[in-house]
């Protein structure tokens, strides 16, 4: 049986647990009271998802981390409350971790959606129920990510892919209702149930999407005086109830509002640094278990993640091999393989 129904929404908790355990509970008890199916948070460790001479700025904190030690108290009372529980791996390696804990679902952020294919495949690979949204990616490229996780439909139980816009907040942002609806149609002929990751503040463009056939709906939700980096895009227990509830009701009446039909892209591109942890030689064949991925943010010396998803592409479907002899601790560039 499906865990996504007629309408599925997902409660975004995001970071504004704050770092504290007792704050992502009450999210839990406002997700319940709000009418959600599930709860969502992202698993992260700040040793792993940035690199350690990453710029100051961008680095995570404590606020942002999710420790192991969470998944079962915060899943148990999560199942306790009726609600799914899933995750969003930001790291190498984070989809084992959160199917060892019996996690529901694992959502994947467009931004690893578009650039970290290995992420998407570890996902994949857990057989997990799988979320996808697509706020980096163009319309062509979206079409590849549907067609990518369509071939493993045998595999995973569950698969929705979710539209969404990139920015936090939207707002300023038109939705190309035409290029949603085409992806909507592609995506039942799939039989991939199709949503909304919604960052918007105003109701409306989850109204639209849900008249043109989205059935799957992520929000970002936030309990009063929380100072986190979701909280300008997070909505409150009275506006969670009533975006429920007045989705629910389009729904089921199909009463169509607006139409707007130009998009501004703001997406931006990360890069990333491969640190080796073994040593390799030339000529030996390239593989993922050599390095982990560190993060460095934008501007920095790392591979930009486009063309590292690129090249990724390219490796699963040929053997590619080592240029030069690389030592423990030293970056991969794209120039060392060929």
């Amino acid at each position: 049986m499906s865990i996504f129904q007629s309408n599925f929404f997902i409660a975004e908790i995001g970071v504004n647990h704050i770092g504290k355990i007792d704050v992502a509970f009450k999210h839990i008890d406002l997700a319940k009271i709000a009418g959600f199916n599930a709860v969502k948070f992202q698993f992260i460790d700040t040793e792993k998802i940035w690199h350690k001479n990453c710029d100051e700025s961008i680095k995570l904190s404590q606020k942002e981390s999710f420790p192991y030690d969470w998944f079962e108290p915060l899943r148990e009372y999560a199942h306790k409350n009726g609600l799914l529980i899933g995750h969003t791996p930001t790291f190498q390696n984070a989809s084992k971790i959160i199917k060892d804990h019996k996690s529901d679902f694992i959502k994947i952020a467009s931004p690893q959606a578009e650039f970290d294919r290995f992420i998407l495949d570890e996902a994949i690979a857990t057989n997990l129920p799988l979320i996808i949204s697509n706020g980096y990616s163009d319309f062509n490229s979206s079409l590849d990510l549907i067609n990518y996780v369509s071939k493993y439909q045998r595999k995973i139980r569950d698969i929705a892919f979710l539209y969404c816009i990139a920015k936090y907040p939207a707002d300023m942002i038109k939705v190309p209702y035409e290029e949603a609806e085409n992806l909507c149609q592609i995506c039942n002929e799939k039989k991939i149930n199709f949503g909304f990751s919604d960052h918007f503040k105003s109701i409306l463009p989850a109204l639209n999407l849900s008249n043109i056939g989205a059935n799957v709906f992520e929000k970002h939700i936030s309990i009063e005086n929380i100072d986190s980096l979701d909280s300008e895009v997070s909505i409150n227990e009275l506006d969670a109830i009533n975006y429920i509830n007045q989705i629910k009701l389009i729904s089921n009446n199909s009463i169509f509002i607006e139409r707007e039909s130009t998009f501004e892209n703001k997406s931006s591109l990360f890069s990333s640094s491969l640190i080796f942890k073994v040593s390799v030689k030339k000529g030996d064949i390239f593989s993922l278990t050599h390095f982990s991925r560190y993060r460095e943010g934008v501007n920095s010396k790392g591979v930009q993640t486009d063309t590292l998803w690129k090249f990724l592409n390219k490796f699963s479907s040929e053997d590619i091999y080592y240029n030069k002899n690389i030592a423990e601790g030293e970056n991969l560039t794209i120039d060392d393989i060929n």
